[in-house]
């Protein structure tokens, strides 16, 4: 299936996935337990046999310290660690995210640097010309 017929709700359980796959992630049953929902709620919204209210996604995002909005993207293959980073982000002080968004440019442009010397400039990218 491609992305741009992906459904809202595959979306938003691929990325509890991710999350739930994490290193230090809490179970299912945890997870449930935690946003006030019955303990089997999680398993049941991952196999299709549920669909979650607007407050059990702001509950989930909450507890997993990201913004509602995140849950809805489609990070497609790097889901994981893309919401890590959401994460990681969200635990800033919003004061300090804009510093944080200009070091990951820096350091795109470093990347780019590197990759331009070891190309010999030669960096086309698939769809740019």
């Amino acid at each position: 299936m491609s992305n741009k017929s992906k459904k809202t709700s595959e979306i938003l359980r691929d990325n509890l996935i991710a999350l739930l796959n994490q290193e230090d992630a809490v179970s299912m049953r945890q997870l449930s337990l935690s946003i006030g929902a019955s303990d089997s709620y999680i398993q049941k919204l991952l196999t299709d046999q549920t669909s979650p209210s607007l407050q059990r996604v702001d509950a989930m995002s909450e507890f997993f310290g990201l913004d509602t909005w995140t849950l809805f993207c489609d990070y497609a293959d790097s889901a994981r660690e893309s919401l890590e980073i959401l994460q990681l982000i969200n635990r800033l002080p919003r004061s300090i995210r804009p510093h944080v968004v200009e070091y990951m440019k820096f350091l795109l442009k470093q990347n780019e640097d590197i990759q331009k010397k070891l190309t010999g400039g030669n960096t086309a990218r698939k769809g740019r010309k």
